[in-house]
């Protein structure tokens, strides 16, 4: 935690007296400002080559990165993920049962 913390450009000494909450406060801010300036970088070049090639450039939000998520949003995200996989893979499940039952009878 304390790497993330210096990598983020946080005063190592300040690490110690930060509880979770703050931990993780100070954290998704200094994703957030990391966020908006790489996307203020895209944006930029993205001015740059539509001047330059104004009938080839993408739309920018084609270029933007996805926007941060929340720790909420992000586990919903993810449980989201976990449904559709155990749905395929019963479904996958279901679709072997049924052949080796045909194969059985056949």
């Amino acid at each position: 935690m304390l790497t993330h913390w210096t990598s983020a450009g946080f005063d190592p000494d300040a690490f110690w007296g930060q509880t979770f909450g703050t931990f993780n406060a100070a954290m998704l801010g200094a994703a957030k400002h990391a966020h908006d300036a790489y996307s203020r970088v895209i944006a930029g070049a993205w001015f740059g080559e539509f001047f330059a090639r104004e009938k080839r450039v993408k739309r920018l939000d084609e270029y933007l990165p996805k926007p941060i998520l929340t720790e909420q949003e992000e586990r919903a995200e993810r449980d989201d993920g976990a449904r559709k996989l155990l749905a395929m893979i019963r479904r996958k499940k279901a679709a072997q049962d049924a052949e080796k039952k045909e194969q059985e009878n056949g």
